[in-house]
């Protein structure tokens, strides 16, 4: 069973990465022909944010038993 701040925190990297909120804000500011180069500028970060949420609910529920 995941726990429900782990399905928060997975929802708000994925979101992160959704190509239709990173197109949204590309036209919002006129640079909607660079989605693919903000795609690929967002995934380390996001990876980073991916493996830092797991292991800080994992190991805290690892340690617990």
């Amino acid at each position: 069973m995941s726990s429900p701040s782990l399905q928060l925190a997975g929802a708000n990297i994925g979101n992160s990465l959704a190509p239709v909120v990173i197109v949204l804000g590309l036209s919002a500011i006129g640079a909607s022909r660079r989605t693919g180069e903000v795609l690929r500028l967002t995934l380390l970060p996001a990876m980073v944010l991916l493996a830092s949420a797991v292991t800080m609910t994992c190991v805290p529920v690892a340690v617990h038993q």
